[in-house]
Formats: C-alpha cells, sequence, structure tokens
C-alpha cells in the first residue's frame, strides 16, 4: 500500500517564477555591460556586434525551442531562465557597442541626432512587439498561449535583424572604428576609414590630428580621473545607485506587472 503523495512545496508560487524572467534578462544585461569596456577595447566593436549577435542566436535556440509548458515545468522555466540570461547578455552588448560605434564613426554634425534616432528605434521596437503580441493574444488562456507558434516567432524575430547586421558588417562595412584603430597603432587604417566617412579630405586629415590629441590628452589623464575616483568614490556609489533604482519605477513598472 503506497504512502500518501508527497506535496511539492514552492518558496514562491509557479505563476511568480515565470514573472522572475524579465529579472534574468536585465541580470545579464548588467553582468555583460559590467566588463565589457575592456573586450570593446581589446577586441573591437564588430567583435563585440558578432558576440551579441551569437548570444542572440543562443538565447533563441533556449526560449524558442523550449517547450512551455511541458508535463515538467521546472525544467521548462530552466531553459527559459537560461536562454533569458543570453538574451540579456545580447541587449548589455548592442546597448554598449552601438553608443561606441555612433560617436566614433558619426561626424558631429550628426552625432546627436543619430543618437535620438537609436532611443526612438528602442521605444519603436518596444511598441512594434507589444501591439504584435496584441494581435496574436486573443485568447486568455496562458496554456492556450503558450502552445501557440506565434510568440515563438516574436522571440525570434530580432535573431533574422542580427543575423542581417551581421551580414552587413561582414561584407558592406567591414571596418572598425578610427579611435580603435589608433588604440592598436594602426594610423594607416584610421586615416583610411576618416576618408571613407568624410567627403572632403581635409575634414577627414581634420578629425584624424583632433583623434591624435584626444588621444595623448587621454593618456595623461588617466593618472588624474584615478584621483578624481578616489576623490568623489561617494558620490559616484551614490549616483550609481539612485540611477539603478530609478529603473524600478516608471515604463519599467508597468512593463514588468501589466502582463500580471
Amino acid at each position: 500500500m503506497s504512502g500518501p503523495q508527497a506535496t511539492k512545496v514552492y518558496f514562491i508560487s509557479p505563476l511568480e517564477q515565470w514573472q522572475i524572467l524579465p529579472i534574468v534578462v536585465t541580470f545579464g544585461a548588467a553582468f555583460i555591460t559590467s566588463c565589457l569596456s575592456k573586450y570593446l577595447i581589446v577586441r573591437g566593436r564588430r567583435l563585440t556586434v558578432f558576440l551579441a549577435a551569437a548570444m542572440n542566436f543562443v538565447s533563441t535556440i533556449f526560449i524558442v525551442c523550449g517547450q512551455w509548458p511541458e508535463k515538467n515545468k521546472d525544467t521548462a522555466l530552466a531553459i527559459f531562465m537560461i536562454g533569458c540570461f543570453f538574451l540579456g547578455i545580447s541587449m548589455g552588448c548592442y546597448l554598449s557597442v552601438t553608443s561606441y560605434f555612433i560617436n566614433e564613426l558619426a561626424p558631429d554634425t550628426v552625432r546627436s541626432v543619430l543618437g535620438c534616432f537609436v532611443q526612438m528605434a528602442i521605444a519603436l521596437g518596444i511598441f512594434v512587439i507589444y501591439a504584435f503580441s496584441l494581435g496574436f493574444t486573443e485568447s486568455t488562456d496562458r496554456e492556450e498561449i503558450s502552445q501557440s507558434f506565434l510568440w515563438r516567432f516574436a522571440v525570434a524575430f530580432p535573431t533574422i535583424l542580427a543575423i542581417i547586421q551581421v551580414l552587413l558588417l561582414i561584407f558592406v562595412f567591414p571596418y572598425e572604428s578610427p579611435q580603435y584603430y589608433l588604440s592598436v597603432n594602426q594610423p594607416d587604417k584610421a586615416m583610411a576609414i576618416l576618408k571613407k566617412l568624410y567627403a572632403d579630405e581635409e575634414d577627414a586629415k581634420n578629425r584624424y590630428e583632433f583623434l591624435i590629441y584626444l588621444a595623448r590628452k587621454t593618456e595623461k589623464s588617466s593618472k588624474t580621473e584615478t584621483n578624481l575616483y578616489a576623490k568623489y568614490k561617494k558620490a559616484f556609489w551614490v549616483g550609481l545607485a539612485v540611477t539603478g533604482i530609478q529603473q524600478l519605477t516608471g515604463i519599467n513598472t508597468v512593463s514588468m506587472y501589466s502582463p500580471i
């Protein structure tokens, strides 16, 4: 005679476990951005884009191919968490390298406009995916929605864009930024890129000389910046904490709790 069936105890409910997934994405993005600056300097901007695309592809495999829900929901949750972590790494890479590329490649006259365009593109992308999601969630049954192919397409669609981006960086613009070439002692390549970016050769030379001046100034001011950090360390960490706390408010709160 078999004994009573054991009841599985959850520290948090199964529904709340699935709501942790956005936090895992944020953690992945925070993890990669905290250690990405050295990679950007050593490996360059294009390789960082390739890394982001690879992480995007891996996250899509885990999320799209993870059958949710299956008989073993704990396994499905673990698969989704792994996918969300890689997705966060991809997002962190893209956000960091995009700013680098724009600041280093765009001429002064259009740099601010391109920076605003990136923010508009992010907002537009969020709007499009939410609108797309509303289009296929006619049912309110979570089990039925989870079996739909359309949400998997919504997850996989950014991977298609990432592949296009990689192809463009391989065949259309297979170059690094001038600042990177100067940092690895390849001034000829830096000048060649500037000539491609500026129609007037004189403008390209002026920009090259300015970048040389900035590189020397940065090298001289490195010790000064270290001393400034020691002096304003507390203020720095307070500002960093306030910036992080701000992410818990506003539209982020709406996005986090709207599916509940």
